[in-house]
């Protein structure tokens, strides 16, 4: 099979000439051609570029920046190698100081190319780089490196970004490093360390140094929530307060949010379990859930109250979750959680960075004004992060509701129907950084909600039945059902 990648000087300058000519070869940059004609040349160098990199900078390691991703990024890659330069390649520039080689550590990545490993990524960062208009510079800054090392914390654990930087220092002769590069380095672990002053500069750094930890990843993305629903205007004014409706709702709202967490219950035996204390003697543990959860939801001076700082939020989630999951002490209710917990794919915040990122969600929740952008972001912060060991989702859900009762506007009820539109949107945000279909999502469950008649549980009980409320989400999908609008009997909600 012929060669993917040619160079020129691997032919003759006629046969080169030739093939080009006849369409056999497409140039890539000055020397270097491919035989993929048809192919997007930037898909080529994708997967061919540490091929060319070997080929054109010997003894190439990929670091600085570039260390970071292991691969091009944001159209650059950085290099240490025998040869100075600066190569434009369709969809990315590479460019290579003159430095050390391989050195002890580094990671043979594939064609003869290696990537620093962490210590010596983290010592070739401490290198001062100018600044320039057409390409970010080659290293971080002390700002970026210091977010990296407490990204690395949290990631690797204190005691290996500690082992990171003793490798580092003794590197440090073969990568050319001053004293003043050690020591920066030193410095900067150090107060991840809490064995030295923080002053790089980095919010994050000085977060773990005052013992807060914060998850940097889920800050950026709530800070994209938050900037997403500033733009965002609609308003659900509440339905009327009667006392009907004060009793009904809140009571569909909790089985709603239980059910759809896999405690299940007829919806009779649950209004027994809620209105006449009917415990079953089978699963009392299932029954306190649904009571705990309407207890809470259904207090009105909750609801409406309003946290003056991140001690009181932090405070007020603990004694929410405690009153939610009261009956399960083998759930530590009202404990944050001293292990990792996960969904599928998705790992949730790390045990010791929950109530530092808590803290800065709280910050970003307070600068939103709106109940609608305060609910939809406050019900994503603690889905996203996750504090508890379990009960988490029916937490999320009461302090969505929450913000949107304490702003005198329509609450959300999530229906079993709608439990994978509502996960969907969750992960699109969560994985993708998508925010649009969340907010789209919670804004037709609203206007959903606010079309249903929650008078009695009777009426409330039969037009959940004719909207397919109760019917499982994926026996819906297999069956093409959707969740009705109550008056017009059109498909309401959907996150497909």
């Amino acid at each position: 099979m012929d060669k993917q990648i040619i160079f020129a000087d691997d032919v003759p300058d006629s046969t080169l000439h030739y093939r080009v000519n006849r369409g056999e070869l497409v140039r890539l940059a000055r020397g270097i051609y491919t035989t993929e004609v048809d192919a997007d040349p930037r898909e080529v160098v994708r997967h061919s570029w540490r091929e060319i990199l070997s080929h054109r900078f010997p003894n190439a390691v990929v670091t600085d920046r570039s260390a970071i991703w292991a691969q091009p990024h944001d159209g650059f890659i950085f290099l240490a190698s025998e040869r100075e330069g600066t190569l434009d390649l369709p969809g990315v520039t590479v460019v290579s100081r003159k430095g050390p080689g391989p050195v002890e550590g580094d990671i043979a990545i594939g064609a003869g190319v290696h990537l620093a490993s962490r210590p010596r990524a983290l010592m070739d960062n401490t290198r001062p780089t100018r600044k320039r208009s057409d390409r970010p510079p080659a290293t971080l800054s002390r700002v970026e490196l210091a977010d990296w090392i407490d990204h690395l914390c949290a990631v690797d654990g204190v005691e290996q970004v500690s082992a990171y930087r003793y490798t580092a220092e003794r590197l440090a002769d073969a990568l050319r490093a001053s004293p003043q590069r050690v020591e920066t380095l030193n410095e900067i672990v150090g107060a991840a360390l809490g064995t030295r002053e923080s002053t790089s500069g980095s919010v994050a750094m000085r977060s773990r140094a005052a013992g807060v930890p914060f998850d940097q990843s889920r800050i950026m993305r709530f800070e994209l929530l938050a900037n997403y629903l500033r733009d965002v205007v609609t308003t659900h004014p509440a339905l009327s307060a009667d006392s009907g409706r004060r009793i009904t709702l809140p009571f569909w709202e909790a089985y709603f949010s239980n059910f759809i967490e896999g405690t299940e219950f007829p919806p009779e035996e649950a209004e027994r379990i809620v209105y006449q204390g009917e415990i079953p003697e089978a699963r009392p543990e299932d029954a306190h859930d649904v009571l705990g959860t309407y207890q809470l939801v259904s207090d009105e001076a909750e609801m409406r109250g309003r946290t003056g700082s991140a001690d009181e939020f932090l405070e007020q989630l603990k004694v929410w979750h405690r009153k939610i999951l009261g009956g399960r002490p083998d759930k530590r209710p009202g404990e944050f959680k001293r292990s990792a917990n996960q969904a599928g794919n998705t790992m949730f915040v790390a045990p010791t960075l929950v109530e530092g990122t808590l803290r800065r969600g709280y910050e970003i929740l307070n600068s939103l004004r709106t109940p609608t952008q305060r609910g939809t972001f406050a019900g994503f912060l603690v889905a996203e992060v996750h504090p508890f060991d379990d009960g988490n989702g029916r937490l999320a859900r009461a302090v969505m509701n929450a913000e949107f009762v304490a702003g005198e506007e329509q609450r959300a009820v999530i229906t079993t129907i709608s439990r994978n539109d509502y996960l969907r949107a969750l992960r699109r945000l969560s994985r993708q950084d998508h925010p649009d279909l969340f907010v789209t999502y919670l804004d037709r469950v609203r206007r959903w909600t606010a079309r249903m008649d929650w008078s009695t549980f009777a009426a409330a009980r039969e037009l959940l039945d004719h909207t397919n409320a109760f019917v499982d989400a994926n026996d819906a999908e297999d069956r093409g059902l959707q969740l009705l609008d109550p008056v017009t009997d059109e498909p309401a909600i959907t996150s497909r």
